[in-house]
């Protein structure tokens, strides 16, 4: 099935990382580039707080702040008080023992847990010229104590992390390895081996989220595509223009696709104007587990 999505909100450099926070009926998100972290609430955007890096995951916490991550200083912050026009940031963890270039995406687990991924060459040249050689990524958790566990991993660029409802799994899309992997996950918390949920030839996956059906709305290039374990491809969204970044099931009823979108993954095209943009789209199937449905 195709739906269609229609342009709500303008103004950004690189949208990303959209959430659904269920408790306040608002959709939040982060513009990469330019170290903001906004709300989105009636269609209307609210910019809350500005990071002095590019910022990429952002996750909740169980009060009124966030976690946000400052991708090339490879920390992950606390920010307080946004909501109220007081934000403050705090260092939660510093990683840059793990990660030699810079991080990525950024989900949070039931259990208060932090998945991180990011990689160890320069990104951004690598989006230039991708000739350019690659080099293995990073996959990490960090517990609310601050303790740091690596996550045994082959990846080389990761991006969107989604845990379902029953905590007994984690997905991440890896863009450049141009899949999804998964790691089973017991009670305790012990992660298994990594397998593959589905590969692909000619996607580059980027931000994911997961519905009550166990489907995968995966943002890839120039669309959004819902996929089945395995890779069958059920739904598609395909944007006018510009390159795809993120999306998040959320709304009142769990069944509003936000979708993020930008003009290039090219510094210097993205950073003449702010075109960045973000899209709705209204589908069948609503939203489960995290990062789309935080109460």
């Amino acid at each position: 099935m195709s739906y269609e999505a229609r342009i709500i909100a303008t103004g950004f450099t690189f949208p990303e990382t959209p959430r659904w926070h269920a408790a306040r009926q608002a959709f939040y998100f982060v513009d990469i580039d330019e170290g903001e972290l906004h709300e989105l609430k009636d269609h209307t955007a609210r910019k809350l707080f500005t990071v002095d890096d590019f910022v990429s995951g952002m996750s909740f916490d169980d009060n009124d702040g966030f976690f946000v991550v400052s991708g090339f200083k490879r920390k992950v912050l606390h920010l307080t008080g946004v909501l109220d026009g007081a934000g403050k940031s705090t260092e939660f963890v510093d990683l840059s023992d793990r990660f030699a270039a810079g991080m990525n995406d950024m989900t949070r687990g039931f259990h208060g847990e932090l998945y991180v991924g990011g990689f160890n060459f320069n990104a951004m040249e690598r989006f230039k010229d991708p000739t350019l050689p690659l080099l293995p990524g990073t996959f990490v958790r960090v517990w609310p104590d601050g303790r740091v566990e690596d996550i045994a991993a082959q990846v080389t660029f990761p991006n969107g992390i989604v845990i379902p409802p029953s905590g007994d799994r984690v997905l991440m899309a890896d863009t450049f390895e141009q899949r999804i992997s998964s790691w089973s996950m017991d009670t305790d918390g012990t992660l298994g081996e990594q397998t593959v949920w589905a590969e692909f030839g000619d996607e580059l996956p980027d931000g994911i989220c997961l519905d009550a059906e166990g489907a995968l709305w995966i943002a890839s290039n120039n669309h959004v595509i819902r996929v089945r374990e395995g890779g069958e491809i059920t739904d598609e969204i395909v944007l006018d223009e510009g390159h795809v970044t993120a999306c998040a099931l959320g709304g009142a009823d769990g069944r509003t696709l936000l979708i993020t979108a930008a003009a290039s993954i090219d510094r210097t095209v993205l950073h003449a104007s702010r075109t960045g943009v973000i899209y709705e789209a209204r589908v069948d199937i609503p939203g489960a587990g995290r990062p789309s449905l935080y109460k």
